[in-house]
């Protein structure tokens, strides 16, 4: 469709421009409005291209991590706290920790992943001095922890499954040292699972700042389900999918690459999907979609633009007017 407009939009001009008689003002005009129908027809066009294709880009996104990235992470973000000065000067002037365990946070690579995660500080004495953590836990098992802890050892990282119910806990912990004197200890966590919905889990304002492509899309316009064994696994999205929905995305033709695209009605709205298969016979498959625009969301979206294109096009048309009556 957008090539036709575009080819159309071509041909007029080149016909008015070719075989109808006017002055070289009013032709300007018509190639001022013609280029900007074209473009503005063009930019909706690839707009909605690039919103489809942040689809898949979210899929990956949530499909790529495993355990070795989290421990990773998890120790990255504990040899940057036993190289920070400010820790060791809020232990030994008895300074605000939650705070600084906030702002640490903050610039670790589990904020900029949007990880659940938490940061502790304890003394020396083993008692919590002070943490931050984005999203609600239990502190019981932090004690018996402390205790098997290797002091001999630099960094120790463990992978802790029986924590929580459907997720893994990865931990790890080091002491906090002034040169050879022993202050406390921090340990960082964070939450593992297979399909991690991160930003249902953590607070909205918490959220790192989505980059590149998958920000070309609103998060509260998608709508994610994981299914496993035949069944919704996890969802994120108000919607509801019937049985005969939840067929459909199972039962869908999927390419060599496991992947495909669906269109589908819910709720008497078409949506578009890309469905990911995790494991070749069906058992876990993720599919993230949103709601298609229908033409009254599409026209909406080309007169924004063509309206601020109009009205430069007539500014400077004022422009060179009011210049030649000079």
């Amino acid at each position: 469709a957008i090539r036709v407009v575009y080819i159309s939009v071509l041909f007029i001009l080149a016909y008015l421009l070719l075989f109808m008689s006017f002055n070289n003002f009013l032709k300007y005009i018509y190639i001022s409005f013609g280029a900007s129908i074209a473009t503005v027809s063009l930019l909706t066009y690839y707009n909605l291209e690039i919103e489809k294709e942040s689809l898949k880009t979210i899929a990956q996104d949530l499909t790529r991590s495993n355990q070795n990235i989290y421990q990773f992470m998890i120790y990255q973000t504990l040899k940057e706290i036993q190289n920070n000065e400010n820790v060791i000067e809020a232990y030994e002037q008895n300074k605000n920790i939650y705070s600084l365990a906030f702002i640490i946070w903050t610039k670790s690579l589990l904020h900029n992943e949007s990880i659940p995660s938490f940061i502790n500080f304890c003394d020396n004495g083993k008692k919590l001095k002070g943490y931050f953590s984005s999203f609600n836990r239990d502190y019981s098992f932090l004690k018996n922890y402390l205790e098997d802890y290797d002091t001999t050892k630099d960094i120790t990282v463990k992978i802790l499954p029986n924590i929580f119910s459907d997720k893994t806990l990865i931990t790890g912990i080091t002491s906090i040292k002034n040169d050879n004197k022993f202050l406390g200890y921090v340990e960082v966590g964070a939450l593992y699972e297979e399909i991690n919905l991160r930003f249902q889990n953590i607070p909205e304002y918490f959220l790192a700042e989505q980059q590149g492509i998958s920000s070309a899309i609103n998060l509260e316009r998608v709508k994610i389900f994981y299914f496993h064994d035949g069944k919704i696994s996890r969802e994120y999205g108000s919607i509801l999918l019937s049985q005969n929905d939840i067929k459909k995305f199972i039962n869908a033709d999927f390419s060599k690459y496991n992947e495909t695209w669906l269109n589908i009605f819910l709720d008497k709205e078409k949506y578009l999907f890309y469905v990911l298969k995790l494991s070749d016979d069906k058992s876990k498959i993720l599919a993230v979609g949103k709601e298609e625009k229908d033409y009254t969301w599409s026209l909406s979206d080309f007169f924004k633009v063509f309206f601020i294109h109009s009205v430069i096009i007539l500014l400077s048309i004022l422009v060179v007017a009011l210049w030649n009556y000079k």
